[in-house]
């Protein structure tokens, strides 16, 4: 097997050609993983400095670059379109390079989830344009320099590293600033005062919404036969009308934003049409586990109160749902601590809450004691909710299935490795061979 190395970050093809076929694979953490040909250590932000594979590279002097740094250098020179904000990037990411591909553009593309429709995370395409996920966390899409974003929202989050609401705000707006002047900015219509009012924002700023004082705007949205179906106002005036497999509100709102990127850079409107009616969607995002005798498993990342918020509303909306089992991990710590209360608040619209132990990440050990899932299972209790804390996921599972009934839709969330209770549900279902579950 050839060597894992990196002579340039900014050599694209030969980036992709290291991941399809060059890469060695390891389970674990360990110094001995790193090969003895090995130039550069690439490591991302959440790679703490005690990793065992950094201190063996520190050891032997070799240069460690973080992530966001070497898709900085392979944006570089070409294209780039970064698609930013708390919420949505990764189903937005992949969204706009769906419709880049389908309409010919053939871009290389960066994803933070699976892709299925590209067979992973990743794409080397062979014209200038590259669609990378942008991720605001440690200020890491400032080694980015796209010549188009979006900023889907801007929300209260990763307050392990920012301070405040304010604080993520002024990334966010620097993030702006490295566009080009003859760049596009699109921006949720919420954020709009935020980078129109800056001098130092050079690219034009266009802004998406549900209401006419946006640039884009999603008018007469209806749900019917599993398809999603909105006309698109631009400034007022009517620009075409669209259908989404996937569900949700925010989901619409993801596709204005694709939609202004796509006009942008005059692409055919029936092709985009066409393009966003075929998207299926990112692994984990309302993935469809199960669906069987008026039963759903779904699965989704939401890890974030909106995030949750999201997905409730959107599984609430579901024709013929009767009660809905939300089964919720929290991540990291240092999240719950600060937004249990509202991440309690979003649960509550959930008719079960089953919730796990927090899947710790980037937490240090203070934060670990200083917070539990019991905490958010008695908040949800206070509010009123029917919650439970069940460290066990196979007890998880065994609860479910002594309750389950026709027009339950049960969904696993969190970042974490909660994904795991919905596949083995999903498999029990199926190897009971349940058609319908009597009421």
């Amino acid at each position: 097997m050839r060597p894992t190395r990196i002579l340039d970050v900014r050599n694209l093809e030969f980036a992709f050609e290291l991941v399809s076929g060059w890469r060695r694979f390891h389970e674990g953490h360990d110094a001995a993983h790193l090969p003895e040909e090995a130039d550069l250590v690439v490591a991302s932000a959440a790679i703490p400095a005690s990793n065992p594979e950094l201190q063996e590279a520190e050891r032997r002097g070799l240069p460690v670059v973080k992530y966001a740094r070497a898709l900085g250098g392979l944006m570089e020179g070409r294209r780039g379109i970064a698609v930013a904000g708390c919420h949505g990037k990764t189903t937005t990411t992949g969204m706009t390079a769906f419709v880049l591909e389908r309409c010919g553009l053939d871009p290389s593309v960066i994803v933070g989830g699976d892709l299925p429709v590209f067979g992973g995370n990743w794409k080397h395409g062979l014209s200038p344009f590259l669609v990378a996920e942008a991720c605001e966390y440690d200020r890491s899409f400032l080694n980015l320099s796209p010549e188009i974003a979006i900023v889907n929202n801007i929300d209260a989050d990763h307050l392990d590293y920012y301070r405040d609401l304010q604080d993520i705000s002024s990334a966010f707006l620097d993030f702006a600033r490295r566009l080009p002047p003859e760049g596009l900015l699109v921006v949720n219509n919420e954020q709009d005062r935020l980078f129109r009012s800056d001098a130092g924002v050079r690219a034009r700023v266009e802004t998406t919404g549900l209401r006419n004082h946006a640039d884009w705007t999603a008018v007469e949205r209806t749900m019917e036969r599993g398809l999603t179906r909105f006309k698109v106002l631009r400034r007022g005036e009517e620009w075409g009308a669209f259908a989404l497999r996937i569900p949700g509100l925010h989901n619409t709102l993801n596709a204005l934003g694709v939609i202004a990127v796509a006009s942008h850079l005059g692409l055919d409107r029936e092709s985009i049409h066409r393009a966003l009616l075929d998207f299926p969607g990112v692994d984990r995002r309302l993935q469809v586990r199960y669906r069987r005798g008026g039963i759903s498993v779904v699965d989704d990342y939401a890890h974030h109160p909106a995030e949750v918020q999201a997905v409730l509303r959107t599984l609430r909306d579901e024709p013929g749902t009767r009660r809905i089992w939300a089964v919720f991990q929290p991540h990291q710590a240092s999240r719950l601590r600060l937004l249990r209360r509202e991440m309690a608040a979003a649960l509550g619209a959930a008719d079960r809450v089953l919730v796990p132990d927090v899947f710790f990440a980037r937490d240090s050990q203070s934060d670990r004691e200083s917070v539990h899932s019991l905490d958010l299972v008695k908040t949800l209790n206070n509010l009123g909710a029917d919650a439970v804390y069940e460290p066990s996921f196979p007890l998880i599972v065994e609860r479910i299935l002594a309750d389950l009934r026709p027009g339950d839709v049960v969904v696993t969330m969190g970042a974490g490795n909660i994904t795991g209770v919905s596949h083995d549900l999903a498999r029990r279902l199926e190897d009971l061979g349940r058609q319908s579950i009597p009421a």
